[in-house]
């Protein structure tokens, strides 16, 4: 019966270590943080710097469902800023321009970075970004950055004369 009288939120604490511990809601994840430095059981990427990029080669070069692949991310992630057809045309080439900043570059005029470089440092350039351009290895796995590679050297040559 005196138990029936407490004023607290529990009037018996048969176990009290239940009912103040750090626990969280149902579909809610733990709040643990992850510790400094650990790894996830998936594996990690360990993005190359563009001198280690150089040197890799397109292992997507000859395959058409990478094309296809390639397409749709492109329009995704790049189309934004360098245009649909890579050439630089874009609402946010434009914006760029007026604020005096460097618009994106054409992807596919004949003296373009992109034209002229190999796939290694375009590689490079979209895992580890270069001046206005984000850095897009945590959003795109390498074999998608491939693909936008593999559809970027079509686009090139159905641009040039």
């Amino acid at each position: 019966m005196l138990a029936g009288c407490e004023v607290g939120s529990y009037p018996l604490d048969i176990f009290p270590e239940m009912h103040y511990q750090q626990s969280y809601r149902t579909q809610e994840p733990p709040m643990v943080p992850t510790p400094q430095g650990s790894v996830p059981t998936t594996g990690k990427e360990i993005p190359p710097n563009l001198a280690e990029a150089m040197g890799r080669e397109n292992p997507l070069s000859d395959n058409a469902d990478a094309v296809l692949a390639g397409e749709r991310l492109f329009r995704i992630n790049c189309a934004v800023c360098h245009g649909p057809a890579g050439d630089g045309d874009s609402p946010v080439a434009r914006k760029f321009a007026e604020s005096g900043v460097r618009p994106p570059p054409s992807l596919v005029a004949d003296d373009s970075a992109a034209t002229l470089s190999p796939d290694g440092f375009i590689y490079g350039v979209i895992t580890n970004g270069i001046g206005n351009m984000p850095t897009l290895w945590k959003i795109l796995a390498p074999d998608e950055r491939w693909a936008i590679i593999t559809y970027l050297r079509i686009i090139q040559a159905s641009a040039t004369p």
